[in-house]
């Protein structure tokens, strides 16, 4: 089965985004004689920053999204009902 996620978080990333492979457990590569075992879980952790670190991105833009939205639904009661109404309601809804 493919795991589209981990494609898409990878086609996604950006190098403003991506985790510094250099700093995350760069310790690794520098025992002696480590093996292809150790550095392909290295590269693995490597993978899930870079993942969190883009749902992370999603999510800052999905919440600045949801707030323009908000701001344009604000705007369209503002059509239909007065300040004041609108005041109350959220009073009420406080």
């Amino acid at each position: 089965m493919v795991d589209t996620f981990n494609q898409s978080a990878a086609v996604a990333l950006s190098s403003d985004v991506r985790a510094d492979d250099s700093e995350i457990m760069c310790w690794i590569t520098l025992l002696p004689e480590v093996g292809d075992p150790l550095r392909r879980e290295r590269r693995a952790i490597i993978e899930l920053v870079a993942q969190a670190e883009w749902l992370e991105a999603v999510a800052r833009d999905r919440r600045a999204e949801a707030y323009r939205a908000s701001l344009a639904l604000e705007t369209s009661a503002r059509r239909s009902w007065s300040d004041d109404e609108i005041k109350q309601a959220k009073q009420r809804a406080s």
